[in-house]
């Protein structure tokens, strides 16, 4: 069957900021970015072989979320972070993963997650499967027979029949746990006083929440949250993906010069750029 790989975008870009942020170009510009997204794409081109490579970037916070709760995503910059040369090499791979054969997604007032679930939704529609790309448990609640998801803190895939060996629910159970816990990185208070433990218990029948008022109103506030499907409906059913390229392209002369100003000369290598060059 067809595999369209499908990245989270911001999600890798922060993974290859914190591997490879020591890298710079000889005249000193942060390049562990530059070099490293394409690096760890390259590897999960060899792991997935795919005949499609979508890459989706946030482009802000949402509105319909942040009326929901005004603190939604809102975080703390960790110590040593350099933002700004994190949004310069974000717009630089942006354009330069345009020239490597990928499709790139954003649009302003969006975030990924949204265009992910569209993505996938298609794909399913037309038999195609979507391997996700990602570290957010949000996707977990998508995983399917159609749709898997590359976890890369452990580099294993999650797929309907072994998520819940690394986590505590199933695909369809995945929605009422986040709900019931919420997300410490999205800034999404849980149910007060369920934790992990309790939150399984409660799923179970063996945990009775004390207070059935504030658990139904915390979990029908996250499921706004958190639900993509609930949100696809409301918000984005009918809309266009956003792609900034209209279709694939290989563009050699481009890679190039990316490659000469942040002297990342493996974007050049013909062993490395092929896998790539193959994309349709």
């Amino acid at each position: 069957m067809s595999k369209h790989l499908v990245i989270d975008g911001d999600n890798m870009l922060y993974r290859a900021y914190f591997k490879f942020g020591q890298f710079t170009s000889k005249t000193g510009e942060p390049s562990g970015i530059i070099f490293g997204l394409p690096y760890m794409l390259r590897g999960l081109l060899t792991k997935v072989k795919p005949f499609m490579v979508t890459v989706a970037f946030d482009g802000g916070r949402d509105k319909a979320r942040t009326d929901i709760l005004p603190g939604y995503k809102i975080r703390e910059l960790k110590l040593g972070f350099d933002k700004e040369a994190f949004m310069e090499q974000k717009m630089v791979i942006m354009g330069l993963l345009q020239n490597m054969n990928c499709m790139v997604v954003h649009k302003l007032g969006t975030e990924a997650d949204d265009h992910i679930y569209t993505l996938a939704r298609h794909d399913t529609l037309n038999d195609i499967e979507t391997v996700i790309v990602s570290a957010d448990k949000d996707f977990h609640q998508m995983i399917s027979e159609m749709v898997t998801v590359w976890y890369p803190n452990k580099d294993i895939m999650l797929t309907h029949k072994n998520l819940h060996r690394y986590f505590p629910y199933t695909p369809t159970e995945a929605l009422q746990y986040l709900c019931l816990t919420g997300d410490d990185s999205d800034k999404i208070p849980g149910v007060p006083g369920i934790g992990e433990k309790r939150a399984r218990q409660f799923m179970d029948g063996t945990y009775n929440y004390p207070n059935m008022k504030v658990l139904q109103e915390t979990v029908k506030r996250n499921r706004k949250l958190i639900d993509l499907r609930h949100h696809w409906i409301f918000h984005n059913r009918g809309t266009k993906v956003p792609y900034l390229n209209e279709k694939p392209r290989f563009n050699m002369i481009e890679i190039a010069k990316v490659a000469r100003r942040y002297d990342c000369t493996t974007l050049t290598r013909v062993d490395f750029i092929t896998g790539f060059k193959d994309l349709i």
